[in-house]
C-alpha cells in the first residue's frame, strides 16, 4: 500500500464513529427503546467492526454518520447479531432449568428460542 493510500485508510479509520457516539445518536438510542441495551451495543460494535474491515480493504465512500448507520445497526439486530443465545451441546444431562417455565417470554424471545432449538443448543 502506498503512503497516500495508507494515509487515506488511516484518515478513514479515524473518522469511524466511536461506540459512545453511535449510542448517543438519536436514531440508534431509539433502538434501545425497542431492544435490550446489550443487544444494541453488540450490534453497534459489529457494525463498527464491519466498517473497519471495509476501510482496511480500501473501500471508499463509506457512510460514517451515526444517523445513517442506524439502519445497519437495526439490520444487525434483526439478523441475530445481538442475540445472546449460542449453539452448544448439553452434556450435563440437565435439559432445562426449572425457572424457565415460570415467566412469560416476549414474541422475539420465543422466535429466537425456536430458531436455536432446531439443533443442539
Amino acid at each position: 500500500m502506498s503512503d497516500t493510500a495508507a494515509d487515506a485508510v488511516n484518515r478513514l479509520m479515524r473518522e469511524i464513529p466511536s461506540v459512545t457516539r453511535m449510542l448517543e445518536a438519536p436514531e440508534v438510542s431509539a433502538l434501545a427503546d425497542r431492544y435490550p441495551r446489550a443487544t444494541v451495543l453488540r450490534a453497534v460494535r459489529q457494525v463498527l467492526d464491519d466498517l473497519r474491515q471495509e476501510a482496511l480493504a480500501g473501500r471508499t465512500g463509506l457512510l460514517l454518520d451515526p444517523a445513517k448507520l442506524a439502519p445497519r445497526v437495526l439490520a444487525a439486530i434483526e439478523g441475530g447479531v445481538g442475540r445472546g443465545l449460542r449453539r452448544a451441546i448439553n452434556a450435563t444431562g440437565i435439559v432445562a432449568h426449572t425457572g424457565l417455565g415460570r415467566s412469560v417470554l416476549p414474541p422475539d424471545a420465543l422466535r429466537a428460542l425456536a430458531e436455536e432449538a432446531k439443533g443442539y443448543c
